[in-house]
Parts: C-alpha cells; structure tokens; sequence
C-alpha cells in the first residue's frame, strides 16, 4: 500500500480484507484514508501525458506535480478552444504553480512522418534551447513561455508586440536593452520558412543558438520531437500517461471513415506509438518505470458494441496494447495498468453535450487512483485493467462522496461497466437533497 504516515490524512487501522486487482482475497489491517494525499515518492520523476491540457489529463499531471514531478504536457491545443476551456499553456502554469516543472509540446499523436528532422534539429541543438511556441495575441502563452525560460535557468523579459508597428518593436528593444539585454530584433511570419531562417541566421550571427520548431499538430514527428525535448530538458522519461482520445458514440451507418480514422488513429495508433517512442528511455528509468493508459476494461458484453462499434474498437486498442506491453516489457520492470472511471468524470466534454455533470464525480478521483498506480511497484503491479473506485478503496480510501460534482446527486455508471444506476447508488450514504432521489432507474447508459 503507498502512503506516508506523516502525510496529512485522515487515518485509522481497522481489520479489513480486500479483493486484489486480480480477484484474490487478501485479509489484512487496512490503514483507512479520508483523501488520499501526495506522499512525494513522484518528485523528480519526468511524467510524459498526451491529452493533458484539460480534463482528465491535466488533473492527473497537477496531481504528480504536487509531488514535485516534472510533467510533459503532450497535447494539441495551443488556442484557446470557443466551448472548451485550456491550453498547454494555461495548463503548464497551473503544473508549475502547484510545484512541479512543466514543459507543453503541442502534438496530435496521430501522424508520423517528420520524426527524423525533429530529431537531428533537437540533437544539433546541444541542449542549449527551450523551443517556446507563443502566439502573441493571448498573454497566457506568452507567461508561460517566460516560465518556461526562467525554469531552464534563463531570464527573460516578455513584451508583448504587434510587430505592424515600428514604435511598438522599437519599444520592446529599448526594455530589453534597458533590462541589461542585448537585442535584436527580427520580424517573421513562421508560416514561411525562409523568414525563419532568416531570423535564425540573425540570431546565431549574433553570437546566440536557436532552435526553431514550427509544428503541424498532425504529425508523428511531434511526437519523436517531444520525447526527445523531455529528454533533454530533464534528462529521462519515467511514466507515460496516454490519456489523449477521441470519442463519437454513433452506429456504424452514421460514423463516416474521417471519424472512424481520426479515433483509431488517436486512440490506438497514438497510444502505441507513444509508447513506443518512450520506451527506449522507460527501460534506462531507475526510478519505478510505469506506463499509464486511461482506457476500459475488456468488456466483451454485446451492449457496448452496439451502438458504437468504431469507438469501442478504438477504445479497446488502448487496453489490449497493455496487456500485449505488460508482458513484453515484465522483465524490464516497466509496470503497464490501465484506468477507467467507474462513473462518468464531471469535464468540459460532459458540458459541451448539455447534459450537465450532477451524475458525475470530479477529476479528481482519476487524478488521486492514477497516482495510486504509478506509485506501486512496476515490477509486480502490471497487466492491470482497472476501475477508479477499486484502486483507491484497496489504498484504503472511504470517503467517495468528496469527488461527487454535486454530493447528493445520484452517480452515473460509465461506458464499458456493468453496473446500473440503482446498483451504483445503492451503496452511497442517504443524502436528503439528492437530486434525483427516488428516480434512479436500472438502465446502462
């Protein structure tokens, strides 16, 4: 069990016997937890996350950044998004302020073909570059990469600049050059490539090093280009979390090809090939290796086939590419799990669709179950497809209510689970203002 006695928890021993993960009884005396807090085993562990700017994702890299974790957020939201809210940037700001290092790469784990001169540009380098891709117009990319700078040990003084107008570059010359600096300035379009080497000249005929990386979210090349950035910011990877998916619940005659690709090729293919992009540098890890997917249970019971069949393929690729790692990769030590939410996540996705999140539990519960696993033995603790709920009621956690949207409420139980609304609830604690009291119904989702 990982916890630290010393941590701020609300504890008490008690005679307690659980079912292990893999269905076998284990009496024991359970220490029994109110919240499940950082211990600090993840400080100074690198934690790789795809899909990490919202959701899910990002509450699971705020979770091991309390610990002290450097996070790599791999994502593909660089703008802010008109119905759904978060950014690499914005995301890397809240890692940092809760006291971890952050570095956001803009990648769509989709696509693979410029990888090779990703690699060679990051590698020419020296490791003397922090690639920072800022759109100026919003002040929450260009304080993050400020942060970004000064984390690497840099200085750095951001102005903010509409380049049509000269009074405006000559401005932000004269306060770096007020500050100490030395400043060149060099006006680009990075959609033109010759305007960037053009800078890049400039830069390095000035006496300094640049590393430009423009990137096209949809490619694989990102992905290589961001584990080795990782690399070379911090020195390894020690956990990967593929958390980044695509979803579109519809029947096989209203599911055109577009969306049939676009979720294989996220859901499947970019787990695979994020791993596989990693792994080379999980194997060096020292420091408890783990591979995290945020994927189902193999649940082969015909209802969630029927009606989305194309997701459920996608969905469940994620999870058999943990049973497939956690065997090829036991004797390295690299622990391989999956974790799905017993009831469906109160996050932005749940709001765009208008049904509101009184039946959901809060991000929370993922982000407190993920830092559950990742701090087990790789060794031993692999192959697991597990549910939130289980993971943290086996590290000793009883209290379930706090990750509920709207305590109260009755729960809503998730795709790829065998429970109904009646048999989720039952359980819970009475709650006189629950929202839907006595209209639980016993149908799945």
């Amino acid at each position: 069990m990982v916890c630290s006695l010393t941590s701020p928890m609300t504890f008490h021993p008690v005679p307690f016997g659980v079912n292990d993960l893999k269905g076998n009884w284990k009496p024991q005396a359970q220490v029994i937890f109110t919240t499940m807090e950082n211990t600090g085993e993840l400080a100074g562990r690198t934690i790789f996350i795809t899909g990490a700017s919202r959701g899910i994702g990002k509450a699971i890299a705020l979770k091991c950044a309390r610990d002290g974790a450097n996070v790599v957020i791999a994502a593909k939201t660089a703008e802010p998004h008109p119905k759904l809210p978060g950014t690499i940037y914005t995301a890397a700001e809240e890692i940092e302020a809760a006291g971890g290092k952050c570095l956001p790469c803009i990648v769509d784990v989709r696509f693979e073909d410029q990888a090779q001169s990703a690699v060679e540009q990051v590698e020419a380098a020296g490791g003397k570059c922090l690639p920072c891709i800022v759109d100026v117009r919003f002040e929450d990319q260009v304080q993050s990469a400020v942060e970004q700078v000064e984390a690497a040990g840099g200085k750095c003084l951001p102005c903010i600049v509409d380049i049509r107008f000269e009074d405006q570059v000559q401005s932000a010359v004269e306060q770096v050059e007020a500050a100490g600096g030395k400043c060149l300035p060099c006006i680009v379009d990075v959609r033109f490539e010759d305007q960037v080497q053009s800078a890049v000249e400039k830069v390095e005929a000035a006496g300094g090093k640049c590393l430009p990386c423009i990137v096209d979210v949809r490619f694989e090349d990102q992905v290589q280009s961001a584990v080795e950035q990782a690399v070379q910011k911090f020195g390894g990877i020690d956990v990967l979390v593929n958390n980044a998916s695509a979803i579109s619940l519809t029947g096989t005659l209203e599911t055109p090809m577009k969306r049939y690709d676009l979720m294989n090729n996220i859901n499947t293919r970019g787990t695979f090939m994020v791993s596989q992009k990693c792994l080379p540098y999980l194997k060096k890890s020292q420091k408890n290796p783990h591979i995290l997917n945020i994927s189902p249970p193999l649940n082969m019971t015909a209802v969630w086939f029927k009606g989305h069949v194309a997701y459920t393929m996608a969905k469940y690729g994620m999870s058999m590419c943990v049973l497939g790692m956690a065997e090829e990769f036991r004797d390295d030590g690299i622990g391989v799990n999956a974790l799905w939410p017993r009831t469906t996540i109160g996050t932005a996705a749940i709001d765009v669709t208008g049904r509101g999140r009184g039946g959901s539990r809060s991000t929370d519960i993922m982000a407190d179950a993920a830092y559950v696993m990742l701090t087990r033995d790789g060794r031993s603790y692999t192959g697991n497809l597990a549910i939130d709920e289980d993971v943290l009621r086996d590290a000793g956690v009883r209290d379930f209510e706090q990750y509920s949207c709207v305590p109260g409420h009755d729960l809503y139980p998730d795709l790829f689970v065998d429970e109904t609304m009646e048999e989720l609830n039952k359980e819970r604690p009475s709650v006189t203002s629950r929202g839907t009291a006595g209209t639980s119904k016993t149908s799945k989702l």
